[in-house]
């Protein structure tokens, strides 16, 4: 009967888990899982094997456990994409009975157990990581992670010490499980303080050599201390632990409120798991809350015992429909990227190509998940070439927009309106234009130095930017059309702008209303032909949130015209 209990428990998580990711089949890659799944192809065995068995912390942040995955599937699905949510999902409700297993290996009841499973298994923070394979790292250090939890509580520490290696050759966060074990050893075995000794010691190497490597690289993966970006992650995952903005931090009380060994286990493998993310506050992500959900869930198993089990089933109770509104927001966002980068893979790939072999292909705009070396990875699988032998360019590095020009320059332009890839090339023979419309539509090589990518079939502008027109001999006026955002206004209140057709003066305006804008002035004297312009903006306005650059103004379009 027992048997029977627990395989229906089972089957209903599965049928109701697949009802309500059913969306995930029609997912597809992002940057990072595109390239991996392409480039973990060429790694020969022994590679994947010496990384596996070294000592040594890889500067690379190669992570065998999880690229052997991709390697494995890469050579077997493709990029099938519905086979690889199958698989990352199969891998999801191994963490599910690993989770259950261990809650009742530890003393925690029937119900109590699935109490904890039901909140873990959908949980709408990390909807990321059945969705996407990427996250397939933070799967693998949680599979291998409580692994190591089970088989340590149940003393085959041999095998225990193998599933924390191989942990810790998934993912970073596996440093913080011997803390987990001290714990475990205290309230739950014999205190045998030699037994998680040799954890504890690979732990402390492992992160001693991860802190060196992070001081003497700066990237997205340094470490900060700083109060602000401390603040910026405790902030981000408290209010995703719980799905309510902070509500996070009360789960650090529960360990007072409820004097429970297993609550202190739970609260202490989530708190050590999560503490290394907190310090990177380049790479936030609800998909890293995975492993510390888990140990939550288990300190939610052993909240939800006896008499408190009712409680505990009426506030999840409460509390699932709000994880379920959440899990759909996040879902249709996921939908949305994966059309993104869908419709700019098959595009790119089926372009490629046809051009010519010396096709120098700049980046223009591109999907928000899908960067340049996944673009990098996309030409590489379609054209059989190797990197080297790719010319791949950022439209805001070196001479880009002078390139354009190049009739062997493809201009890759991404509209996010329209989900589509636009592959821009200059006709052969094609003469300068008078006017110029700044949406990606013309290849928009005419420009030069100090303009960024379009924004809203507008381009932003630098304090000083520069263009070519041709000038027609019966021109009479000079037109631009700019759009000035609520940021601006609220910083300095008025955008300057004079525009120079050296030595010549064309405009010079204060831009004080907001949205967009044409202004007019009388072209200067002069014959028609070829001639530069240079705009010059102020202030710098390189504060605007989120922008790295110095950004001045949007410019939708400019140029001569005859009345």
């Amino acid at each position: 009967m027992k048997i029977a209990l627990r395989l229906g428990l089972l089957l209903t998580a599965v049928v109701l888990f697949l009802y309500l990711n059913q969306s995930a089949y029609q997912g597809y890659f992002r940057d990072d899982g595109y390239d991996n799944a392409n480039w973990t192809r060429q790694i020969p065995l022994e590679g994947f094997s010496q990384a596996l068995l070294t000592p040594l912390y890889l500067k690379n942040n190669f992570r065998p456990v999880g690229h052997y995955f991709f390697r494995v599937l890469g050579n077997t699905c493709d990029l099938d994409f519905p086979k690889w949510v199958a698989w990352i999902h199969v891998i999801h409700f191994a963490n599910l009975i690993l989770l259950w297993l261990l809650a009742r290996r530890l003393g925690a009841g029937l119900a109590a157990s699935s109490a904890a499973v039901a909140f873990y298994f959908a949980h709408a923070a990390i909807v990321e990581v059945v969705y996407q394979p990427m996250y397939v790292f933070d799967q693998f250090c949680t599979l291998f992670g409580l692994g190591c939890l089970l088989l340590y509580q149940q003393r085959t520490y041999v095998l225990s010490f193998v599933a924390f290696w191989l942990a810790m050759k998934s993912k970073e966060p596996a440093i913080a499980l011997p803390v987990a074990l001290l714990a475990m050893e205290f309230w739950f075995g014999g205190r045998k303080w030699w037994r998680p000794l040799p954890f504890l010691l690979v732990s402390l190497s492992f992160g001693v050599q991860g802190i060196v490597v992070n001081r003497a690289e700066h990237s997205t993966y340094s470490l900060s201390f700083a109060p602000a970006d401390l603040w910026k992650t405790i902030s981000f995952y408290s209010s995703q632990i719980l799905l309510i903005p902070f509500a996070g931090l009360a789960v650090l009380l529960l360990p007072a409120l409820v004097r429970r060994r297993g609550v202190w286990l739970g609260i202490i493998l989530g708190v050590t798991s999560l503490a290394p993310v907190l310090l990177l506050p380049d790479r936030i992500s609800g998909a890293y809350l995975y492993l510390p959900l888990a140990g939550l869930a288990l300190a939610i198993a052993f909240i939800a015992e006896d008499k408190w089990l009712v409680p505990v089933l009426v506030v999840l109770g409460i509390w699932f429909p709000l994880n379920l509104y959440r899990l759909h927001e996040n879902q249709s966002v996921l939908h949305r990227q994966a059309a993104a980068n869908r419709a700019y893979v098959q595009t790119l790939s089926e372009a490629a190509p046809a051009l010519p072999a010396d096709t120098l292909f700049v980046i223009d705009t591109h999907p928000a998940q899908f960067h340049s070396w996944g673009i990098q990875a996309v030409l590489r699988r379609s054209l059989k070439r190797n990197d080297s032998d790719i010319k791949l360019q950022s439209v805001q590095n070196g001479d880009a927009f002078q390139r354009l020009a190049d009739e062997k320059t493809a201009h890759l332009v991404w509209s996010p309106e329209q989900t589509r890839l636009k592959i821009v090339r200059r006709p052969p023979g094609m003469p300068a234009l008078p006017f110029l419309d700044l949406s990606g539509e013309q290849g928009e090589w005419q420009l030069g130095e100090g303009w960024h990518q379009p924004v809203k079939r507008s381009r932003w502008a630098e304090v000083f930017a520069t263009a070519q027109v041709e000038r027609p001999n019966e021109a009479s006026e000079f037109e631009i059309t700019t759009e000035v955002i609520p940021e601006i206004l609220k910083t300095e209140g008025t955008v300057r702008l004079l525009i120079l057709q050296p030595p010549d003066v064309i405009g010079n305006v204060g831009l004080t209303k907001l949205g967009r804008e044409t202004t007019r002035w009388p072209a200067p004297a002069g014959k028609g032909g070829l001639v530069r312009l240079e705009f010059l903006i102020g202030p710098d306005y390189k504060t605007i949130p989120d922008s790295q650059r110095p950004l001045a103004l949007q410019i939708k379009s400019f140029g001569f015209s005859k009345k």
